[in-house]
């Protein structure tokens, strides 16, 4: 059976299904990643990053809840299939 931009859009649909705990623990157990990671694209040091701006990315992580997260990206395969089309292609 050939695969079809369908079938990437059924896959990816079944994936976002289960990933609302998956995106929690990640972005919960990546939060010192944040400061680092801004730091070096800024190319500065992470002493330089302003704490507020640290809390405020950690408070506003905390406000999301895996659920919030499943029904954000829930039903959106659609978008999902056209951007990978618009991605791939010329």
């Amino acid at each position: 059976m050939a695969k079809t931009i369908e079938m990437a859009k059924k896959a990816w649909a079944d994936k976002m299904r289960f990933a609302g705990p998956r995106w929690k623990a990640g972005v919960e157990a990546g939060k010192g990643f944040w400061k680092k990671g801004v730091a070096e694209f800024l190319g500065v040091s992470e002493g330089s990053i302003d704490p507020t701006r640290v809390s405020a990315y950690e408070a506003g992580v905390g406000r999301v809840s895996a659920d919030d997260f499943a029904r954000a990206v829930s039903g959106k395969e659609e978008k999902y299939g056209r951007k990978l089309l618009e991605g791939l292609t010329v």
